[in-house]
Formats: structure tokens, sequence, C-alpha cells
């Protein structure tokens, strides 16, 4: 299986060109993993093949009867928030193309000491396409009223609330972030100052993300390359950038081990620097599932990193 000609190595770029083997959606601006990756460029990616409009418009077809239950009750609120004009399955669910695209980028944090939390969060977006203003304005009304009940409750414990803003792109695009306090001390900045959950218009796409950067790198992605249609489900992840999110957060999630798994410090710690070493060899790996009449295909394509004689973490300090 080969690189897409349209990826340097050298140059560090992404191209967006469709590949035949890597997902066909705005995650097919695909570079080498051991490439440092360009903002377009995911650490990992996502498409499961379903219909979140059939399962909430017919749950009956795919859900016990507990389960039609919590549906329903979910709904009930979620009409409530707009009131009884709009229907959150006709005109929500029902504006935005399917599958949606789960896309990862690397996390976001300070470069000094102080300005790093103990653990760094990678960036989530969920993208696709929306059909008009009627549906962006509904989501935005929807999200803009679950965020003041997320800040009440925020309040409530002793939090300090989020600031949601109505923001526009420098070149394109606009929606609503949620932006965290400036974190004054004492001690490293909380988790929670990575996140600044965003939802994102531009170009006929829109994206719920945990930053605006992811937001705005999904959809700067999508816009490159389009969303050609796909069957099956499928994952690709880039070995390199995963490795290196790994490497950055290698002390929390080995302590983590130590106290999930009883390892000894030694031994959550080289369990780690396997799995690290593992996946900085792999360039892609891409699995499909694909459900055909009497069977489910699945398919797995490896793509290892060539060799070159030099250590692919050096610079990492592994």
């Amino acid at each position: 299986m080969a690189v897409p000609a349209s990826c340097s190595r050298q140059s560090r770029t992404c191209s967006p060109k469709h590949d035949g083997y890597v997902l066909q959606s705005a995650a097919a601006t695909a570079c080498s993993s051991n490439s440092k990756p360009t903002p377009a460029c995911a650490v990992a990616t996502m498409r499961l093949e379903r219909s979140l409009h059939r399962l909430f418009a017919t749950p009956e077809t795919f859900l016990n009867e507990d389960e039609r239950l919590a549906i329903g009750e979910f709904l009930s609120i979620a009409d409530a928030l707009d009131g009884p004009h709009t229907s959150f399955v006709a005109d929500g669910l029902g504006g935005l193309g399917e599958p949606l695209d789960l896309m990862v980028f690397a996390a976001n944090v300070g470069e000094g000491p102080d300005e790093r939390s103990p653990l760094a969060l990678p960036q989530f977006a969920l993208l696709t396409e929306v059909t008009g203003k009627p549906t962006e304005a509904l989501l935005t009304r929807m999200l803009r009223l679950l965020a003041t009940i997320v800040n009440a409750e925020r309040t409530r414990m002793d939090k300090q609330a989020f600031f949601v803003r109505n923001r526009r792109g420098d070149d394109s695009g606009h929606g609503m972030v949620g932006e965290p306090r400036t974190w004054r001390g004492p001690g490293r900045p909380p988790i929670e100052q990575q996140v600044t959950p965003t939802i994102w218009f531009d170009g006929g796409f829109v994206a719920l993300a945990s930053t605006q950067a992811a937001a705005i790198q999904a959809i700067t992605a999508a816009k490159k390359a389009g969303r050609a249609p796909t069957r099956g489900d499928r994952l690709l992840v880039r070995g390199g950038p995963l490795a290196r999110e790994l490497i950055a957060n290698h002390r929390p999630l080995a302590f983590a081990r130590m106290l999930d798994e009883g390892d000894s410090p030694t031994e959550a710690d080289q369990f780690f620097v396997v799995v690290e070493r593992v996946l900085a060899a792999i360039d892609l790996l891409e699995v499909s599932l694909m459900a055909e009449a009497k069977v489910t295909r699945a398919t797995v394509r490896l793509q290892r990193v060539p060799a070159t004689g030099e250590d692919p973490l050096k610079e990492q300090g592994r």
C-alpha cells in the first residue's frame, strides 16, 4: 500500500486529493505520520455508516422498549428547549448531512511549564454538511440554552462559568464559542482551560468541536477535500502523531495505569514506551467494516514507516 503521491514528507504539507484506500472525507487530507501535522491533518478520523435521523425518527426499528423510552425522554427535553414550533428530529437532525465524521487533532497547550495542564487534551470535532440557515439558527439556539444550563450548574458547584460569545472567522465562517476565564493561578491551569466548546458554520459545513481551532481545522479540510460518499464504517489512524500525543501525556497515563491495573511505576512506564514505539513505526492504519446481505467484511490496511536508520522518537526524548 503506497503513500499517496500528493503527500510530501519533505515539505510536510497536505493535499486535498482523495486516494482510494483512505477515508473518503475531509480526513483524506493526510500526510506521513512522522511529519509534523499541518492544521488540516488529523491524528485520527472515524466515519460510521449510521443515521441519527433514522434512529430518532423510528426508534422502534432499532431499539428495545427501555431504549425507546430513553429516546422519548430525551426528545421531550430537546423539543422543549426551542419551543413548540420546531422539532429536534425534523428541523435539527433532518437538516444535517449523514454520516458524520469524527476528527481528532493534536493538543493545543501552552509552551511554558506553568502554562501546561497536567494532561494535554487532544482536540475533537464532529463534522457534516448543513442544509441552510434555519437549521443553523435552531442548532445555535439549542446549544446556547444548553450552555446557560451548564453555566448555571457550574456556578452552583462554585466553578467559573464559560463566556459564551458569537464569533466570526478572519476570512469566513461564524459560530458560537464558549471561552473559559483567564487562568491566574495559583498552580497550573485545570484541564478545562484547554476547552472552548464551539459550533462553527462555514461553506455549507457545520462542526461541533471541543475547541474553536479544531472546528475551523475540520471545516477547512472539508472545504478543500470535500466529503465523498462512502459505504461502511472506517477508521484512519496516523501512528506518528498519535505516538506524540501519548508521549505528551506519558506521566499521567502511566499513573492512571498504576491505579487501574496495579502496575508498578516501572511496569506502567514500560507499557507506554512499547505502545509509543509501535505507533511511531506505523505510517497509516485503516480499518473498515462493510455490511453486506449475509456477511460483514472487515479490512485492515497497515503501512509501516520506511526504515531510515533514524529514531522517529528522538526529538521527543524517547
